[in-house]
């Protein structure tokens, strides 16, 4: 009844405002975020532009645990890539524990394409101490932290990602988008080669960048974000269509 969602808005909206000032970032889900109207007079735009400022004065902070070069890669790209990044003797020894690993697993399937993961906690990482060293090690960490802008704990699992046809339905994974709105960092060590045909990670250089295109772009999107047939676009993962590009 209408009285009743009027009364339960009442008593949500404290907390639908308390979550403006975190990394909430649902259209859909907090009436505030989603709003039109104070999206049009810029709310959406000043949580962008705060999270940026942030993420930069972070950084500035961090710098001191990576290398000139890679900080400067990240800074000019958004990403760093490491090449032969592990000694070989470590990196077959990873291979080993990750081959021969027998855990339960979650899996999720999008679309034609099914991800399984093994998290590596401190208990399973006991018994795999290749994988261990690559999780404590400083300067992986330090390179984490810097992209993310934050010196949290990551969380490390082993994933298998295989690609099937599926009559048509796309994986939300393949169109191009942003997690969410403030900064965030996810890292990928292989263990085999990926060619193009198996979908290779695809990242646009510089779009971690607030520029003042980005900018219009996402307050354009934060108007009507919250009707979006796009699920993930209405949770705030923005996509990008390619007339957008």
């Amino acid at each position: 009844p209408p009285v009743r969602d009027a009364v339960s808005h009442i008593l949500r909206a404290p907390f639908w405002l308390a979550q403006l000032a975190t990394g909430a970032k649902s259209f859909r889900d907090n009436p505030m975020i989603g709003s039109r109207c104070l999206n049009r007079i810029g709310l959406h735009a000043f949580r962008r532009r705060a999270a940026d400022a942030l993420g930069r004065h972070r950084r500035r902070l961090l710098a001191s645990r990576l290398g000139a070069a890679e900080r400067e890669a990240f800074d000019l790209q958004g990403f760093v890539v490491r090449r032969q990044a592990l000694d070989e003797d470590v990196f077959r020894a990873l291979r080993r524990e990750a081959e021969g690993l027998r855990v339960a697993g979650p899996e999720m399937r999008q679309g034609g394409t099914v991800t399984r993961r093994i998290g590596l906690d401190r208990a399973l990482l006991t018994s795999l101490p290749a994988a261990r060293s690559i999780v404590e090690d400083p300067s992986m960490l330090g390179l984490i932290h810097y992209a993310a802008s934050y010196a949290g704990e990551p969380t490390f699992q082993i994933q298998s990602v295989i690609a099937e046809t599926d009559g048509g339905r796309a994986d939300p994974q393949t169109q191009l988008h942003a997690d969410t709105f403030h900064p965030t960092a996810k890292a990928w060590l292989f263990l085999e080669d990926v060619a193009e045909d198996d979908g290779p990670v695809a990242y646009v250089p510089g779009s971690h960048r607030l520029t003042a295109a980005r900018l219009d772009w996402e307050r354009q999107q934060s108007l009507t974000a919250r009707d979006s047939p796009d699920r993930m676009h209405a949770e705030g993962s923005f996509r990008i269509s390619d007339a957008d590009r």
